[in-house]
């Protein structure tokens, strides 16, 4: 079972501090083995979660597509802090939900935000694509 689970650290002038407390798989073992590389998950909202080098987000705007790195080949930044706007924050939540969902790990996910986690994920392979 992969699992990926976040902590939430501080908000800050509309910025969300954050990291990763745990995450299971790395690399070309992290995502989804349907997907052209299986370094990815893909999130309903568009957030793709990324394992490969270090955690960091790109690109820095706010545009619709997000990727987060996870985890990945540079142990030594396991730890970092990112930083992401409070819109940004609740889309990453759902995206790290689903993964979760996705490969069975369905405990707590983000642990220490206020403002919780939202409870009701409609799972992956329940979306119609018309």
């Amino acid at each position: 079972m992969k699992k990926l689970i976040l902590r939430y650290l501080k908000n800050v002038d509309d910025k969300v501090y954050f990291k990763i407390e745990e995450q299971s798989h790395r690399e070309y073992g992290f995502g989804d083995s349907g997907n052209a590389d299986t370094r990815a998950f893909y999130g309903s909202n568009k957030i793709k979660l990324f394992s490969m080098q270090f955690p960091a987000k790109y690109p820095h705007g706010s545009g619709v597509n997000i990727s987060v790195y996870c985890r990945g080949s540079n142990e030594d930044e396991d730890d970092k802090n990112l930083a992401v706007s409070s819109v940004i924050w609740k889309r990453i939540k759902v995206a790290v939900k689903e993964y979760n969902e996705y490969f069975g790990y369905h405990d707590d996910c983000i642990l220490g935000d206020p403002n919780e986690i939202i409870k009701d994920i409609v799972p992956k392979e329940m979306f119609i694509i018309d």
